[in-house]
């Protein structure tokens, strides 16, 4: 028997019964609310100080259920102990301590709300299976559930207030629906980085990525040298990784930062691989390293055109989901030698002005240090015969001209700092940051002073 039917019943039973009005108003208040909502679960508060009052609805209430749909309730009167979870739902749902009112509350049955909960759950580690790897991995897995998690959310509360007026079966169906809608959303999406304010980049996962269509273009294959790309005598006017001392500073110079007057003039514009490497310049000539496809590249361009002049390239590549592809060092210059240490661990020495590779080491291999999360972000300090790199926490020092390893020096498990040279109470040394803080080594064998 369906609910109309049993309610027909129920109204022509009770027509030939006395009761009081109040019974009579409440107990056909809840009947109406549990028909309309095919509810199978109820609060029933009445305000109301007698007991016999409450039984007398309840009775009523038994009756209605006799007829064939089962459900189940809670009664509440005034006079009974105070319950805040009961006076925290009446504010919710909008009742006031009349007297002479009978309020129902309709907390959802138990499958809806830990079911709900359980399946939310179940369906953010599900999704996971078939988003897009920048999404899927960034910090594993966490970027996805902070984003889902709100959407995911707001999808069930808008369920909730939409679905009330349909029966247990098609609404339990549609929750399932809007659950697993809210989250397989996410396979749409790709992660293309962090902004500066620790947002994420969200880009269509079927639509080109820059470095893709930077490929497309194949615009930057170096030309023949030429007079003007041949680097100045002068020497080297910022030889890498926050210049010459490292400290950011450029020195006898002095640039106008009023921009009204003395606008930046914009000179030419040339795409790029990925990465995060700064550059180093020598005379008409700047280095950089970038990511192009499977190949890590070493890149030198002309400073006046920015036309490529030549480049070097590693079969290797290094990506992360929330920084991206490509190395992340800054090349170092040095007696005519550039120095670029990729984000997998190569150490190139390359001619400066030709590319042509002079050694070459896989620090990784030779530190016996993993490729940490972030990738080798250190940038090689030239000092006398040798220049030295950081792996993650351990400090690797080579020849300048025959790359044979100096030393190894170890200090904690995890870092992206590049070494510092120091003098300190007259001696010189080497100082790296690293997990365990702050290290300080000799230049002759690494040893911890």
């Amino acid at each position: 028997m369906d609910l109309t039917n049993i309610l027909e019943r129920f109204d022509d039973e009770r027509r030939h019964l006395e009761f009081p009005d109040i019974i009579r108003e409440a107990t056909d208040s809840v009947v109406r609310h549990i028909s309309r909502y095919s509810t199978q679960s109820a609060i029933v508060y009445s305000s109301h100080e007698t007991e016999e009052l409450i039984e007398a609805i309840s009775d009523q209430l038994d009756y209605f259920r006799s007829l064939g749909h089962d459900f189940e309730w809670k009664t509440y009167s005034h006079n009974l102990p105070r319950d805040h979870a009961l006076r925290n739902a009446r504010s919710h749902a909008g009742l006031v301590g009349d007297r002479r009112m009978v309020g129902i509350l309709q907390p959802g049955s138990r499958i809806e709300r830990f079911g709900g909960v359980l399946l939310m759950i179940a369906a953010l580690f599900a999704t996971r299976l078939i988003l897009h790897e920048s999404l899927g991995t960034a910090m594993n897995g966490l970027i996805f559930v902070m984003y889902a998690t709100p959407l995911l959310s707001l999808a069930f509360v808008v369920w909730a207030a939409t679905s009330r007026s349909l029966d247990n079966g098609l609404r339990r169906a549609t929750m399932i629906a809007t659950i697993l809608l809210a989250c397989s959303v996410w396979a749409l999406f790709r992660m293309d980085g962090m902004t500066g304010g620790d947002g994420a980049i969200f880009e269509w996962r079927w639509t080109e990525t820059h470095e893709e269509r930077l490929l497309a273009l194949g615009s930057n294959k170096p030309t023949a040298l030429s007079s003007l790309q041949t680097p100045a005598e002068t020497g080297t006017a910022w030889s890498g990784f926050r210049g010459p001392h490292r400290d950011g500073v450029i020195h006898d110079s002095r640039i106008d930062i009023d921009l009204t007057t003395s606008a930046p003039v914009d000179l030419w514009h040339r795409p790029v691989g990925p990465g995060w490497s700064s550059f180093a310049v020598r005379g008409n000539l700047f280095y950089t390293q970038e990511q192009r496809g499977d190949a890590e590249i070493v890149a030198c361009y002309n400073l006046t055109t920015g036309k490529p002049v030549w480049s070097h390239s590693d079969k290797t590549r290094f990506w992360e989901a929330i920084g991206g592809a490509g190395p992340r060092a800054t090349p170092t210059l040095s007696d005519g030698i550039a120095y670029a240490f990729g984000g997998t661990g190569i150490l190139n020495a390359l001619d400066a002005s030709n590319g042509q590779v002079v050694w070459s080491r896989n620090v990784a291999a030779d530190t016996y240090v993993e490729v940490p999360t972030w990738g080798f972000s250190s940038s090689p300090l030239v000092v006398d015969d040798i220049v030295i790199v950081a792996a993650a926490a351990t400090l690797a020092a080579y020849d300048i001209v025959s790359g044979d390893q100096k030393w190894v020096a170890t200090n904690g498990n995890g870092g992206y700092s590049s070494p510092h040279l120091a003098t300190i109470d007259g001696v010189r040394q080497i100082l790296l940051m690293s997990s365990a803080g702050v290290s300080s080594v000799s230049l002759t064998d690494g040893a911890q002073l």
